[in-house]
């Protein structure tokens, strides 16, 4: 009989995924905004909650009026760290997009990897389930 975890640690990497990948793309919308600083997230920490349970998506609002805020609910909002700029920016800004845009890609790409991996498994339990035909 199989587990309901068939796909190990890589379901809840995805979630985390998605929620970096959100918060990396509200950090390049405000590339422009006066005082801004950038955020991200703990991976290894947020991964642990995510399989603990603690963390699920959902969208966080910081004001009634808000329409979603930066796609992670209190406990990833904890997680968040503000990214320490190499140089100080005009304004107060300190979003560098060449390391936003970086780190984005580079979560795309453990994303994707996590998506490989989870095709590979179901593709594996489809041949056993099939009787290796």
């Amino acid at each position: 009989m199989l587990g309901n975890n068939i796909f190990g640690i890589h379901e809840q990497a995805l979630t985390v995924h998605v929620q970096r990948a959100q918060i990396l793309a509200h950090n390049l919308a405000n590339t422009s905004t006066p005082d801004y600083q950038p955020k991200d997230i703990n991976f290894k920490l947020a991964l642990a909650q995510a399989q603990d349970g603690l963390l699920a998506p959902s969208l966080m609002t910081t004001h009634p009026q808000h329409v979603g805020g930066m796609g992670c609910n209190d406990s990833m909002h904890a997680l968040l760290e503000t990214r320490v700029s190499s140089q100080p920016h005009v304004g107060g800004n300190t979003v560098d997009s060449h390391v936003e845009y970086a780190a984005y890609a580079e979560n795309t790409l453990r994303y994707l990897a996590n998506i490989t991996f989870m095709n590979h498994r179901l593709q594996a339990l489809n041949t056993v389930l099939s009787g290796g035909r």
